[in-house]
């Protein structure tokens, strides 16, 4: 009686800590809620490597080459639930560090009226410019809001006239106005 009672206990006590365990451990759609926040994604840091990031963003990142230059790799942070993109880094492949970075502004978030998007960035100066209407890489836009001094951009949608994504570059790495030139916009997945 002494060891199946003995035995019991030990039963109990393992159910008990894995059932704490698996309470402790955050799925990925819990990760992605938790992460993919407007607030905390934009205070990311230009120039913050790769392994530093890796821990957030590992349970809900596809890793994909740029197919027209070796230098760049991107994550594609996609919601677990859906499978829709959500947002996208951008990292140098020789320094490993983030270069650029985009958010997919969805529906009822409160960035998609311009000027909600526009005062979360009071010290940028943006200029607006139409799009080529050729440029395969757009999300859904036809102009940009540009500032090249901070290399923020948000791309306005055709239909709505509201923000479809914003997007954060390093300047000295790249200049979205002048991208736009070539018809080769590469900050849009």
């Amino acid at each position: 009686m002494f060891r199946n009672a003995a035995f019991l206990l030990l039963v109990i006590s393992i159910t008990a800590c894995a059932g704490r365990s698996a309470k402790s451990v955050i799925s990925p759609e819990g990760a992605f809620d938790e992460i993919m926040k407007f607030d905390r994604f934009a205070a990311i840091q230009l120039g913050a490597t790769k392994s530093a990031l890796v821990a957030s963003f590992d349970s809900f990142k596809t890793e994909m080459s740029n197919p027209t230059t070796s230098e760049e790799t991107y994550w594609i942070l996609r919601d677990p639930r859906t499978g829709y993109q959500k947002a996208a880094l951008t990292f140098d492949e020789h320094t490993q560090s983030l270069v650029g970075k985009i958010w997919i502004v969805r529906e009822g978030e409160p960035e998609r009226a311009q000027n909600v998007a526009r005062a979360r960035f009071t010290q940028a100066t943006f200029v607006t410019r139409d799009l080529p209407s050729r440029n395969p890489h757009l999300l859904y836009g036809d102009r940009i809001l540009t500032d090249e001094k901070s290399g923020i951009t948000m791309e306005i949608s055709k239909q709505t006239d509201e923000v479809s994504s914003i997007q954060w570059y390093d300047p000295s790495y790249r200049s979205p106005a002048r991208d736009l030139g070539d018809q080769k916009s590469q900050y849009t997945f």
